[in-house]
């Protein structure tokens, strides 16, 4: 998973998984491992995390309710991913900036680490560790399927 200008780097069997695979059969997976990832870190923003310390009480006020990572949409709708070299990257990639010229991955990096007089409330990192699981699953599932039809 990447934030622009932020790496975070996530351990998993996946590269074991795939030798083997033709470019497009790797470009189909990393596109579902993709939007697996997608939904999760859209189903976080959306549902909050108990992690988070909570805003505070003007800012939740001022936005209408409490959740740190959602205000006008753009930040959920940045989330996004590629496949290039064989991997996927996922996050805000290239999503530009706010009305007020503030840069879409910068604002999602103070979110990630903290800034300022902003707390941290990790979503990335939660997350990739969450899914690790289930796109592992995944990918063993679509490299067994391309077996069984004699693909590879």
């Amino acid at each position: 998973m990447t934030v622009k200008g932020t790496s975070i780097k996530v351990e998993n069997n996946i590269p074991d998984i795939i030798k083997g695979l033709t470019g497009k059969q790797i470009d189909a997976l990393g596109d579902t491992i993709g939007g697996m990832l997608k939904v999760a870190l859209s189903d976080r923003i959306q549902s909050g995390d108990s992690s988070w310390i909570p805003l505070s009480k003007a800012w939740a006020e001022e936005k209408g309710h409490g959740r740190p990572w959602y205000f006008t949409g753009i930040l959920g709708g940045s989330i996004d991913w590629e496949v290039k070299d064989g991997k996927v990257n996922v996050g805000i990639i290239d999503a530009g900036s706010y009305r007020d010229g503030e840069n879409v991955a910068t604002v999602a990096a103070k979110l990630e680490y903290g800034s300022g007089k902003i707390p941290a409330r990790p979503l990335f990192r939660p997350v990739a560790e969450d899914e690790m699981p289930k796109v592992e699953k995944e990918a063993f599932s679509f490299v067994k399927d391309l077996i069984k039809k004699e693909k590879i």
